[in-house]
């Protein structure tokens, strides 16, 4: 994972602007991110959401304990006036991966739904 403060910040263990993160192969939060071995193909989902990062940080956490074989990653960004976040979870595994964004959109619709 590129830790360079220049190019984002890390919140936590959850990657942010800088890279993505592996929990399962890690060896911890914060280490370079390997996704899958040998040869499989790595998928790639990507969810975006009229947010802040700091108001869905604790999903984000949240996944990398229940989804440990998927890489999460938060790109916040602003465009005109309107904040935003893109998640983009990668995997080797199909069914983790689809697993895995089933999952954050419901946690993430309920969160955002509460006053």
């Amino acid at each position: 994972m590129n830790t360079d403060k220049s190019q984002g910040h890390l919140n936590k263990g959850v990657a942010s602007e800088a890279g993505i993160l592996d929990a399962e192969n890690s060896g911890g939060r914060g280490q370079a991110p390997r996704i899958g071995a040998g040869t499989r193909p790595i998928r790639a989902v990507r969810l975006s959401y009229r947010t802040t990062e700091s108001q869905i940080v604790a999903v984000l956490e949240r996944a990398l304990d229940e989804h440990p074989t998927v890489a999460v990653g938060s790109y916040p960004h602003f465009d005109d006036g309107v904040r935003r976040v893109d998640i983009v979870l990668k995997s080797a595994d199909p069914g983790a991966l689809d697993a895995a964004a089933a999952w954050m959109g419901e946690e993430l619709g309920q969160v955002l739904s509460a006053p």
